[in-house]
């Protein structure tokens, strides 16, 4: 959490490039990095913020190339051939890239700007680059092989997918308004969503990428130091996770270097993170020093999604048998939301994280918390974190995050209408409801008690 800056967020474009240069070609689902891991690391976190960096030519973004986004699927995903279509996109799901990083531009692991995209209908134009359409432009956008000066384009793709409304049912008889809807017009919201992506597609600069020119040496030192900062600390699992192809494999020539000149040590230094792994001595001292003070680790819990790059609990960490403290009644052995293995690594699912130690999951809706303490206090603490956790993310969503339910219905498989979990829950801020006990935000943010 220290090495993340998540115990002491920042603020301003500066911690936002700190933030930023830690993560460093990390890929991460689109719309994760603006929902989750940017406000958690800058307090005071706007879209603006990282479109200055982005347009100042300070980080450059990438999409993630995948079979699903090969050439053609763009021209068939609506008509079922594969040619070229000119109208733009109509679904999120044919623009919005699935996967982002973001490289510090002086980066060994940057991906290279080159020439501008000229977007139009192709044509011979002298000393410019052939003409491409919306279409095609996204197409590249998706292989990894061009890139916007704003990180707004991406922004708009995202929205409609969460938008999107279901068809009215069927009715004998309709309002105008509803016979209107019935002959093809959509409503005037979702009636100007192509029209307003294309306009801040227009109005975006973009360039075409190419592959970093860093030979492999250069390249494998770049992972090295970056996961060195991320972590403090370099293993099979976390190379396999966030680095780059390859895992530990293509780094251990520099591995093996950095210790022979005493700049890493090998060492067991974190339990679960596998035989093999590398710190620095700063790392190490650290290490011990909370080993013999672990709640210098963290006197405040942490909430974490599960999918931010900082949580590395089912990531090499194991996670803990499920324990509840006594008079909270008997656990049915459920340890996930299924009745085994480990909690579901879904977007929206959080871990607390208290003392270095995993103390509570959470389901991406609350509908299932488990909780791995046996201390009372500890995890009312934890209930109390992820409370306000949430709280914070429905003032960022706005509107929309009022009409939420969110209701627990469980913790370790005991109904939190069970009077002992209820009051647990109760001094957390959540409230009854027929179903469980639920948390409700008012439009400003508050809760309702």
């Amino acid at each position: 959490l220290e090495r993340a800056g998540l115990n002491e967020a920042g603020s301003g474009v500066d911690a936002l490039a700190e933030a930023l240069a830690a993560l460093e070609g990390v890929w991460l689902p689109a719309g994760l990095w603006e929902s989750v891991v940017l406000p958690t690391r800058v307090v005071d976190y706007r879209p603006a913020m990282l479109d200055e960096l982005i347009a100042s030519g300070e980080v450059v973004w990438q999409a993630r190339p995948d079979q699903e986004s090969s050439p053609g699927r763009l021209g068939s995903g609506r008509t079922g051939s594969g040619e070229r279509g000119s109208a733009a996109p109509a679904s999120a799901d044919d623009v919005a890239p699935g996967e982002i990083a973001f490289f510090p531009t002086d980066s060994a692991l940057a991906p290279v700007a080159r020439e501008a995209i000229a977007l139009g209908e192709p044509e011979a134009a002298e000393s410019r680059e052939t003409g491409v359409t919306e279409e095609e432009l996204w197409r590249l956008v998706r292989e990894g092989a061009a890139t916007g000066r704003s990180f707004e384009p991406v922004r708009r793709a995202l929205v409609p997918a969460a938008g999107t409304r279901a068809a009215p049912p069927s009715r004998r008889v309709r309002s105008r308004r509803g016979r209107r809807l019935m002959m093809g017009m959509p409503r005037a919201g979702e009636a100007t969503a192509a029209g307003r992506l294309s306009s801040v597609v227009g109005s975006t600069s973009w360039v075409r990428l190419s592959s970093s020119s860093a030979g492999d040496e250069e390249r494998a030192i770049a992972e090295v130091e970056s996961l060195l900062d991320r972590y403090g600390v370099v293993s099979r699992d976390l190379a396999l996770t966030f680095g780059g192809a390859g895992g530990l494999g293509p780094l251990m020539p520099v591995l093996r270097r950095m210790e022979e000149t005493g700049v890493v040590l090998r060492g067991g230094f974190i339990e679960g993170l596998g035989p093999v792994q590398f710190a620095e001595r700063e790392s190490v001292d650290r290490l011990r020093s909370l080993s013999h003070d672990p709640g210098g680790a963290a006197a405040t819990p942490a909430v974490l999604d599960l999918k931010d790059p900082a949580c590395l609990v089912g990531r090499g960490v194991p996670w803990p048998e499920p324990v509840l403290p006594a008079g909270l009644g008997e656990p049915s052995g459920v340890h996930g939301e299924e009745t085994s293995g480990p909690p579901v690594r879904r977007q929206g699912a959080s871990v607390v994280v208290l003392g270095g130690a995993p103390v509570l999951y959470a389901s991406e809706n609350l509908k299932v918390l488990i909780s791995y303490t046996s201390e009372r206090e500890d995890l009312v603490r934890a209930l109390t974190a992820l409370a306000a956790d949430r709280q914070r993310m429905f003032t960022r969503q706005g509107a929309a995050a009022v009409r939420r339910r969110t209701v627990v219905e469980s913790l370790n498989g005991v109904t939190a209408l069970e009077p002992a979990v209820s009051d647990l829950l109760r001094q957390a801020g959540f409230v009854r409801d027929p179903r469980g006990m639920r948390l409700a935000v008012g439009p400003s943010g508050a809760t309702w008690r």
